[in-house]
């Protein structure tokens, strides 16, 4: 089978597209794992003018505050409520 240069061109891009996914994909699944580390729980109280955010960044600063918020809401059933000065939380460290 001959291919132009057309065809040859086509193949090309699609097997780098194909690499590329296959990349980003372990990419993803690597993120996704998580560190080996250890996560443990701290309570924290709130202070007047904090938020999730802070907290979150605060208690695991190498990693992505919302995936962080996330858990910190979770662990206290907080859905989509605010915090208030003086709520105790349980918080997620890495150690």
């Amino acid at each position: 089978m001959r291919l132009t240069r057309r065809g040859r061109l086509v193949a090309f891009a699609a097997s780098v597209g194909i690499l590329a996914t296959v990349v980003v994909s372990a990419g993803q699944i690597a993120d996704a794992s998580g560190s080996t580390a250890a996560t443990e729980h701290v309570t924290v109280v709130v202070q007047s003018g904090q938020t999730l955010w802070g907290i979150a960044r605060a208690a695991a600063p190498d990693h992505d505050p919302r995936l962080v918020i996330s858990q910190i809401r979770e662990l206290n059933d907080l859905g989509t409520g605010s915090i208030i000065p003086g709520q105790a939380l349980v918080v997620p460290t890495v150690a």
